[in-house]
């Protein structure tokens, strides 16, 4: 019998990121969630300085406390893989607001659609990624701070692409971030047998919950339950191999606010219902 795990549901300050940082956490609160993920910019503006002050940072989370959510995870914002000072910036910025995870994506092989990069020009980038990585590891174990990385094409594309990874980072403090619908958008892959099969589901602490429908490369995200991923299945395999974490929604894909608003709700109905059909098994809480 899996032991006993607890899932925090929470969503992405992503879904109202052409709106302001207030109206996604007043949106995200009101569909019931618990947790946050912030999204570094909200129409078109960064939410906080590039170099915050530990002031600037506390006024920040006085901000999402204020709508009763806990913010557990902030996307690095551009240019944290490659630059060893601006990853520090964003790890001192967590540990300032007291989010555990900052959530990261390797580089791509691509200049755009599928026109691919002169192949040295992506091995170095490659190598830049596992440099800054590995640099960042030892600042976010100071700072007691964990680096999540996600599924999300190139370096990153696929779970034992990310197992490799973090073999050759080896760190406590750089971990995985599981993103089923990536991996069937971008991969065309089925996403639960990936996280079976590759060894990484011992390695997640944060989930980006998607949905996806159709074949690889189609652009169909519905709201999360009206598609392909096995949602169940998925936390079922996480349980098992010990995930204790935030279970994030990524991705609703609404034209207006007050639509997302109706979505997140649906969405967080859902998982509620997932994750007490798992604890009637004893698999999760």
């Amino acid at each position: 019998m899996a032991q006993a795990a607890v899932f925090e549901l929470g969503a992405h300050t992503l879904i109202y990121s052409e709106e302001s940082l207030e109206r996604g956490l007043q949106g995200i609160a009101q569909a019931g969630f618990s947790c946050v993920g912030l999204w570094p910019e909200h129409e078109g503006k960064p939410i906080i300085s590039s170099q915050p002050d530990s002031a600037e940072a506390l006024r920040l989370r006085r901000r999402i406390d204020g709508f009763g959510l806990t913010p557990v995870l902030m996307f690095a914002r551009e240019g944290a893989m490659e630059d060893k000072n601006k990853l520090l910036a964003d790890l001192d910025l967590c540990a300032a607001m007291g989010l555990p995870f900052l959530q990261a994506i390797g580089p791509w092989p691509f200049v755009s659609g599928q026109e691919r990069k002169p192949e040295m020009r992506w091995y170095a980038e490659v190598e830049q990624f596992l440099s800054t990585l590995v640099q960042g590891a030892e600042l976010a174990a100071e700072r007691n701070v964990t680096i999540v990385v996600k599924p999300h094409r190139g370096a990153t594309a696929t779970g034992a692409d990310i197992v490799d990874v973090l073999a050759r980072v080896d760190s406590e403090a750089v971990r995985a971030c599981w993103d089923a619908g990536n991996i069937r958008y971008y991969e065309g892959l089925d996403s639960e047998e990936d996280l079976e099969c590759s060894g990484i589901a011992p390695l997640v602490r944060a989930v980006c919950i998607k949905d996806h429908i159709g074949a690889k490369g189609d652009p169909n995200f519905p709201v999360p339950g009206d598609g392909q991923v096995d949602h169940a299945r998925m936390l079922r395999t996480l349980a098992g191999a010990g995930f204790r974490g935030p279970l994030l929604t990524e991705r609703v894909d609404q034209e207006t606010a007050e639509a997302s608003d109706q979505a997140l709700l649906r969405a967080r109905r859902f998982l509620d219902t997932v994750v007490e059909k798992l604890a009637d098994t004893d698999i999760a809480r």
